[in-house]
């Protein structure tokens, strides 16, 4: 067995107590779908674990004992609201290692190679419960078909908002240019709020441990990492970041955009390579042989 879970926390506060805190404290504020899910995730884990000590191993032992046969997806969400309650708990200083360490990310290669109906994108981007930081990361994740990575790594600096383009680092460290359009312009203009300096997103507070200047805001909140951004995505739709540029690269192919300007948006130096992207479904060829009988 691991070693047990050391709380700094007065020994009446249970580990149930703790989870009800967590519960009554963040789940009020979220949808209501993301609050059944939160609701049924949190229940579980208190049933389980309310009156016990936090073992890593354990808990790891219950979680795939739980969640073991579902899909990837519904795994990664379940991860997403446990690694949250943690990262709360730490915050109130209760709790000083991660019970939840011994529970990997998922990979399901065949959905985060599946685009999604451009339908399913627009009612994501128009939801009303996105915190602005969200909002604006993947409207522009959307727009630039850009990498996640590539774009939390962006600084102000590195923006050009006039023209609605950044200077990245692309994969091997090339130096590139990608694009947005209108719709992240304006979310970009709201986010921002008038800082000129330091990472683009942040964290919601000041950073606890030390962090390097180039990812801190002269305020003191450290850069949004992707592994926090890519469990918020999943958390709150359901779906893998990685399939935001694949959805992105299909639908510009389904509207008629050619190869060359593909391969300039998506960056991508083999046709091939693209081809995995940018798969136009059944719906698109569907519309395209109508098109091509009416003619």
């Amino acid at each position: 067995m691991g070693t047990v879970t050391a709380l700094r926390r007065e020994p009446e506060m249970t580990t149930g107590i703790m989870v009800r805190s967590f519960r009554d404290h963040h789940v009020p504020g979220l949808a209501k779908g993301s609050q059944r899910l939160y609701l049924r995730v949190l229940d579980e884990f208190a049933e389980a674990f309310g009156s016990r000590d936090l073992d890593p191993d354990e808990v790891a032992t219950w979680f795939s004992a739980r969640y073991g046969d579902r899909s990837a997806s519904r795994w990664n969400t379940a991860r997403s609201v446990l690694r949250s309650m943690a990262q709360w708990w730490a915050k109130q200083g209760w709790e000083t290692g991660d019970p939840f360490s011994r529970i990997s990310y998922r990979k399901d290669p065949a959905a985060t190679d599946r685009a999604l109906p451009e339908s399913r994108v627009q009612e994501i981007l128009g939801r009303r419960d996105l915190p602005l930081r969200e909002r604006t990361l993947w409207t522009l994740l959307y727009e630039s078909a850009a990498r996640a990575n590539e774009v939390l790594s962006l600084n102000i600096e590195d923006l050009d908002l006039g023209n609605h383009r950044a200077r990245i680092t692309g994969k091997g460290g090339a130096a590139e240019t990608i694009t947005w359009g209108q719709q992240s312009a304006i979310r970009l203009s709201r986010y921002l709020k008038g800082r000129t300096s330091g990472p683009v997103f942040l964290t919601e507070r000041p950073a606890n441990v030390p962090k390097h200047a180039r990812d801190l805001s002269p305020d003191g909140r450290a850069r949004l990492s992707y592994d926090r951004a890519r469990e918020i995505f999943t958390t709150m739709t359901g779906h893998d970041l990685h399939q935001w540029r694949h959805s992105r690269l299909t639908h510009m192919a389904e509207a008629g955009i050619n190869g060359p300007l593909l391969m300039a948006k998506s960056r991508h130096r083999n046709i091939g390579t693209l081809a995995r992207y940018a798969r136009p479904g059944i719906d698109a060829l569907q519309r395209a042989e109508a098109e091509m009988e009416r003619q």
